[in-house]
């Protein structure tokens, strides 16, 4: 779980970056990059719905340790803190992160090429 908030933050100063400017993306590869985080974020929803079935265990049987056990798993698939659906959660706070730095990144290129063209348009007249 440590090295996803460490991704997080490290997508959160990339963001950052973006909101003030400093990081740029070409718009072709930024829009190429943003598609392919739709697609991670399609995939990981799936998983999301997936692993939210995983909580219904059933076929250990009725002694104590059976339904204990059955607990034990469903927990480890919806109720923990460290479950699957915990984790896919993060990655997809993580791939959200990704897609909003890169929409900043272009647009923050974009507004520096319209803002030097119109500079240059001013100086040219």
């Amino acid at each position: 779980m440590a090295e996803e908030v460490e991704q997080l933050k490290y997508w959160q100063g990339l963001k950052t970056q973006a909101e003030n400017g400093e990081l740029r993306v070409e718009p072709d590869l930024g829009n190429a990059l943003i598609a392919r985080c739709d697609t991670m974020l399609a995939a990981l929803d799936g998983m999301l719905r997936q692993a939210e079935n995983l909580q219904y265990v059933s076929g250990f049987g009725t002694l104590k340790s059976a339904e204990a056990l059955a607990k034990k798993f469903a927990n480890k698939a919806v109720g923990d803190e460290d479950s699957a659906y915990a984790r896919i959660e993060q990655s997809i706070d993580i791939v959200n992160t990704m897609k909003q730095t890169y929409q900043l990144a272009i647009r923050t290129l974009t507004e520096t090429d319209q803002a030097i063209g119109d500079q240059l348009g001013r100086t040219g007249q």
